[in-house]
């Protein structure tokens, strides 16, 4: 991806108003000038690789010129920490700023203008998720998309206890049945949709792709979960604007039969989920266990 614009992050402050998201540090002074370390959060405007090559063209002096229009499917908004060294001079009518140059530049005009030049740029979470004191997000926004998307993520994980052995032996039958079969199996199990009907997964003739059947957690040893615990959701480094990525984590009780007594074990689950919009709400578009294995016998 290549970054073509920004748009600085606005928080509410305690007391209602809009705040830029911009954080200084004092570093040192020299008579009349201050030189402060300043971190600026903005959401990126960006666009594939491919796609910034094929609609701008280079300059002798290194700048770019923009050759057509870029459509909006093609663009997408990460968020990033930009570090400048911020110089203030001091004179009676106050402060001022005298100059503001990117830090950890190599310095000259080519080396500020390269397209790849971003030492002083780094991409965080687009989600801020950081909390006060009082255990509130400190961008109320962000930490809402996030408890409604973990909403969902939770309950549908929450569903596979319903997922034994014999159940799960009757889903694989009907997984070569087509997604008809598929999908009515799994809505009487009600693996597809909350109490009030909200959808959890939705699924189509892709079904075998989106959700592998050998990514449901029960394995061919396995008799049933008991219990799902220690449940973790976590964007994935790559969860932008669009594209709404997610680690899940959990651990399962598992009830394993060896032929004549019962035994438990808990096993660690690693996943990664992919979400998509539906109107006011979201879904499991695709998920994909990435391992799994035994913590205790």
């Amino acid at each position: 991806m290549t970054i073509i614009g920004y748009n600085v992050e606005i928080l509410k402050s305690g007391n209602g108003e809009d705040t830029p998201n911009i954080v200084s540090e004092f570093v040192s002074k020299n008579g009349d000038n201050y030189l402060y370390f300043t971190k600026v959060y903005c959401k990126a405007k960006a666009i594939p690789d491919d796609v910034f090559s094929s609609s701008y063209r280079k300059n002798e002096d290194n700048t770019y010129t923009k050759m057509r229009d870029i459509g909006p499917e093609n663009i997408d908004l990460m968020r990033v920490e930009i570090r400048y060294d911020v110089e203030l001079t001091k004179s009676d009518v106050g402060f001022s700023i005298l100059r503001a140059t990117e830090s950890n530049i190599k310095p000259g005009m080519k080396n500020r203008l390269f397209v790849f030049n971003n030492d002083n740029i780094t991409r965080l979470s687009y989600l801020d998720l950081t909390k006060n004191d009082d255990g509130s997000y400190r961008n109320p926004s962000d930490g809402e998309i996030y408890e409604t998307e973990k909403a969902v993520v939770t309950k549908f994980f929450s569903r596979f206890t319903e997922l034994d052995r014999e159940r799960m032996n009757l889903l694989s039958y009907r997984w070569k049945q087509g997604t008809k079969q598929v999908s009515e199996f799994l809505n009487v199990l009600g693996v597809t949709t909350d109490e009030e009907g909200v959808k959890l997964i939705e699924l189509n003739d892709n079904y075998g792709e989106n959700y592998p059947l050998n990514s449901f957690p029960l394995r061919n040893n396995m008799e049933r979960i008991v219990e799902i615990k220690n449940f973790t959701v976590t964007p994935h480094p790559a969860y932008s604007d669009k594209i709404k990525l997610y680690y899940v984590n959990f651990d399962a009780t598992v009830q394993r039969t060896n032929g004549i007594t019962d035994e438990y074990f808990t096993y660690r689950y690693d996943y990664i989920v992919s979400l998509a919009k539906a109107e006011n709400s979201v879904y499991i578009e695709k998920f994909r266990l990435n391992e799994y294995y035994n913590v205790s016998n």
